[in-house]
């Protein structure tokens, strides 16, 4: 279940409730405005490289943006 499904929907809360209240910060900062939550496909998150093994073309393609040098 993805952070942005969790905020629009509360019918979610019943699946989530196990998430302690102080977690729910980024709910309360989007209410305020403070915050916008977007989707992001897989393909188009850098933070991929750091996290899953991948190819090194997407390392290539991202490694820049990330600061990443040799």
């Amino acid at each position: 279940m993805s952070a942005i499904m969790m905020k629009k929907n509360p019918d979610f809360h019943a699946q989530s409730k196990h998430i302690e209240l102080h977690h729910h910060f980024i709910r309360d900062l989007v209410n305020n405005g403070e915050i916008c939550l977007k989707f992001v496909r897989t393909n188009k998150q850098p933070v991929d490289v750091l996290t899953k093994p991948v190819s090194l073309e997407k390392l290539e393609k991202f490694k820049d943006s990330m600061k990443i040098t040799n």
